[in-house]
């Protein structure tokens, strides 16, 4: 855990490597499943998302890491874009740890990315109340409440015809030709 901690991941795979053989010796479903909890973020961060989803899986089994393991596997959706999961992921880890830091953000941030802003905004703004130095929700609320900005800015623009461009054009034309400097 140490090497975990201090960043040096492949010193840390060998050492969790040695530790899951002793471990699983006897029984392929260990007592705990930090040792592949912390193999699955290994590998995460060593850029072997495949390997790790699948270490993470299986440390999810394991009732001391399911919401970690859940919160990491929604992280791994979120890079590969599958926002579905991502959200089914998170809301798992929610669901073993209601007061997760990290997994309602994740969870808002996929519905954010399906479309869902007021609901995504809604459980950041959740997460804000029970601890308002929670960084990321501020961070994705704040992007969020700029996106919704946006969208209602959006929906004032399309509100004029297709040819907004074109009317605007005409019209300052118009007033060129009958202001005070044209006389």
């Amino acid at each position: 855990e140490y090497y975990t901690r201090t960043l040096r991941f492949n010193d840390a795979l060998e050492y969790l490597d040695r530790a899951y053989k002793l471990e699983c010796r006897y029984n392929q479903n260990p007592y705990d499943g930090s040792v592949n909890y912390l193999r699955g973020i290994c590998m995460r961060e060593l850029g072997q998302y495949d390997r790790a989803y699948d270490l993470l899986y299986r440390a999810y089994w394991s009732n001391n890491v399911i919401s970690p393991a859940m919160t990491a596997i929604a992280a791994i959706d979120g890079m590969r874009k599958d926002y579905k999961a991502m959200y089914i992921h998170a809301m798992e880890a929610i669901s073993k740890e209601a007061k997760h830091p990290v997994a309602p953000v994740y969870a808002a941030l996929a519905l954010y990315k399906q479309g869902d802003i007021r609901n995504a905004a809604a459980m950041c703004r959740d997460v804000l109340k029970r601890d308002s130095l929670n960084h990321l929700a501020r961070y994705a609320l704040a992007l969020l409440d700029l996106k919704e900005r946006q969208n209602n800015a959006l929906m004032f623009y399309n509100s004029f015809s297709r040819s907004a461009t074109k009317e605007r054009t005409s019209s300052i034309m118009k007033y060129k030709k009958h202001s005070v400097f044209s006389i």
